[in-house]
């Protein structure tokens, strides 16, 4: 079977007025004293009201479900016991008007100086799923096959109606969040490796993103790892709608790699009915 992982982001919230709280440092070192959590098992995220997790390389989706409901109970206890609230929610219901407090990072930083209006309203949890791939030709080829589903994923995933104290009329507002980086939504179609590596560097090259981790398309090759990770869906409430999400994402790209590995031709939308698509 072939293998998986699942990222999840957590806002720390205020359990009183719902507001973010800027306490990550302290939940995480909480979360580090317990004896079952790894300081691997914690990374820190954009701004200082989130954190992050990351489950192990995953053979079964019972493995996924048991990491990933084990942290959100550490995590849960932690965060009680600073006082605030750690939920699984896409996006902050509210937020005060001062700029929020970064992580300090010297990257971060970096990201507030080349998109500041952006990163104000960066309050928006994902969920990426990476998937096992052969190679990073299979991985293309895959990455130009689920293009056409990756509009439907996001629309099983939606948990971010809410934005300043009132409905969007979003079903996900991080969606169109998201929408307001320089390189986002579906990603194009591409020859092969060499093409996607040629028009990342020229991307990078440009200025206008301060390296490749700013690719905010719905689904990319990973950097780190030789896998497929597809980044389209809400940060989930329930630990088993993440781990569903993973099951359909893992056969979406299962299914291309072998379609790509048999010639099989693919469909190929038009870019705007792809963003259209993501849009409703």
């Amino acid at each position: 079977m072939t293998t998986l992982g699942i990222e999840e982001e957590y806002l720390l919230l205020d359990p009183t007025s719902g507001l973010p709280v800027y306490q990550a440092n302290e939940v995480q070192t909480l979360l580090e004293q317990s004896p079952t959590i790894q300081t691997e098992d914690v990374q820190r995220e954009l701004l200082s009201c989130q954190l992050e997790t990351a489950t192990p390389v995953c053979a079964t989706l019972t493995e996924a479900e048991e990491s990933l409901l084990h942290f959100r109970r550490r995590i849960s206890a932690a965060a009680r016991k600073a006082g605030v609230l750690a939920t699984g929610s896409a996006t902050a219901p509210r937020i005060e008007n001062a700029y929020p407090k970064l992580t300090d990072k010297q990257r971060y930083h970096e990201l507030r100086a080349s998109a500041h209006g952006i990163v104000a309203d960066q309050f928006v949890n994902g969920l990426h799923v990476h998937v096992a791939i052969p190679d990073k030709e299979s991985g293309v080829q895959a990455l130009n096959r689920i293009r056409p589903w990756l509009p439907v994923i996001t629309a099983l995933s939606t948990n971010s109606p809410f934005w300043l104290d009132r409905d969007s009329g979003f079903a996900s507002w991080r969606v169109v969040h998201y929408r307001r980086w320089p390189v986002q939504g579906c990603p194009p179609v591409f020859a092969n490796a060499e093409d996607y590596e040629r028009r990342i560097e020229r991307l990078v090259g440009t200025g206008v993103i301060i390296d490749r981790g700013v690719l905010t398309w719905m689904a990319r090759l990973s950097d780190a790892y030789p896998t497929l990770e597809v980044r389209t869906g809400d940060a989930q409430l329930e630990a088993q709608d993440s781990v569903l999400l993973a099951a359909l994402i893992r056969g979406l790209v299962s299914a291309a790699v072998r379609e790509a590995e048999d010639g099989t031709p693919f469909l190929d939308p038009d870019p705007e009915l792809l963003d259209a698509a993501m849009w409703q």
